[in-house]
């Protein structure tokens, strides 16, 4: 059938929301077909919309469209209303271009009275506020609808210090509130507030001048400290809200502590350093070296201290020999009284020569070392002063001296 039917053919007073009523129409001709308009009236007391011209009238047209698959389609919504207070029975009929006709009939045999009546609607007849602190309201919605009325609702309260109200049209909170609900609804924001902590309630007071509607109003204020005791109760119940605006308060303790960790250890680790690592404490060894050269350095001043002081006393003898010019007698004699002033090379060399021994034993050389070594002792064997050696004095006397002992002395 080219006209689909709507799923209702006939329209009772209950289907009217708020004097309308919405139903589909669809026409469906192929291209062999004669191809025209498909027309929606209305009988007496109700007038038609469609979704393509939304003014009402008593009749209206609606073309038919060439689709991809080659048939031609007339589709729109139809909203149907009444325009009497106390309408009759009607029909809305439904034409098209090949004399197809389908009629739907309206039934208001009914009393219209329950239609006509006015009635107010309440979404919620309880608001139990979340906790909420001093400083920080707490807010809920409610919907408020009235049917077959024009008349203003006011809205009132017997707790105003603590509850509060505002809509899309009046945003400003206020104890008291009048508006004009919508037959579909009309949002009212109620907000709670106290100054206080402790429990508050109240009633709110819904009212037109002929019905009234009352909602029980619940709230809650703690202070700072009970917050605090109460916290993992608040966290459960605005866990979805609060959640995304807790991450990077979280992400920065958590560096924040790693970094408070990280340095605990590094410092730990250096106060403990020679516990951890004792080769970090330890003092360097010296190396051969400088162990040749700290031994060394002594012994060649002590040679050269020495040499010095052999030096001036063998002069200072040889002056005195020269000036008092003995004879052969005296000189005898004195040579014989005189110890010659010698070193020894006992007392030098084989401190040096020991001392490099020590130095062999403790300290591997190299070959280089071993060459440096033998240069030094050559160079102190070529510092110490040639012992002087005074020849052995014979004690058999000369035929020379015996002939000057046995002659007498003349003054005598």
């Amino acid at each position: 059938m080219p006209i689909n039917q709507p799923v209702q053919r006939i329209i009772h007073t209950s289907d009217f929301r708020d004097k309308a009523y919405c139903f589909e129409v669809e026409s469906v001709l192929t291209s062999q077909e004669r191809i025209g308009v498909l027309t929606v009236s209305a009988s007496a007391g109700y007038m038609i919309a469609t979704s393509l011209n939304s003014e009402f009238k008593r009749e209206q047209v609606i073309d038919h469209v060439l689709q991809e698959d080659s048939r031609w389609i007339a589709k729109a919504t139809v909203t149907l209303i009444m325009t009497a207070d106390s309408p009759e029975n009607g029909a809305v009929v439904i034409r098209n271009s090949v004399a197809e006709t389908l009629t739907l009939a309206v039934d208001v045999t009914t009393s219209l009275t329950l239609l006509q009546q006015p009635s107010l609607t309440v979404s919620e007849s309880v608001l139990s506020f979340s906790r909420a602190s001093p400083d920080k309201p707490s807010f809920m919605v409610l919907t408020i609808a009235q049917q077959s009325s024009t008349e203003p609702v006011t809205l009132t309260t017997d707790a105003p210090e603590y509850f509060q109200f505002a809509s899309d049209s009046r945003p400003a909170f206020l104890p008291t509130l009048t508006l004009m609900p919508a037959s579909l609804g009309t949002y009212v924001h109620v907000r709670y507030s106290a100054n206080k902590a402790g429990l508050h309630s109240g009633q709110l007071i819904i009212q037109n001048s002929t019905e009234k509607r009352l909602v029980l109003l619940k709230g809650r204020s703690s202070g700072f400290l009970p917050a605090i005791r109460t916290r993992p109760l608040i966290s459960k119940q605005v866990q979805p809200v609060r959640i995304p605006n807790q991450m990077p308060l979280t992400k920065r303790w958590v560096g924040v502590l790693s970094f408070a960790l990280v340095s605990g250890l590094i410092y730990t680790g250096y106060i403990n350093r020679c516990q951890l690592y004792p080769t970090l404490c330890q003092a360097p060894e010296a190396s051969p070296s400088q162990v040749q050269t700290v031994r060394l350095l002594p012994t060649l001043a002590h040679d050269n201290t020495t040499s010095e002081k052999v030096v001036v006393h063998s002069a200072t003898t040889e002056r005195v020999k020269r000036r008092e010019a003995p004879s052969p007698v005296a000189k005898l004699s004195s040579s014989s009284n005189t110890s010659p002033v010698t070193i020894s090379e006992k007392q030098v060399i084989p401190d040096a020569v020991d001392q490099e021994r020590r130095i062999e034993a403790n300290v591997p050389e190299t070959s280089s070392q071993q060459q440096s070594r033998k240069q030094r002792i050559d160079k102190a064997y070529e510092r110490q002063p040639r012992e002087r050696t005074t020849p052995p004095v014979s004690t058999d006397e000369s035929e020379l001296e015996r002939t000057l002992n046995q002659k007498p002395n003349p003054l005598n």
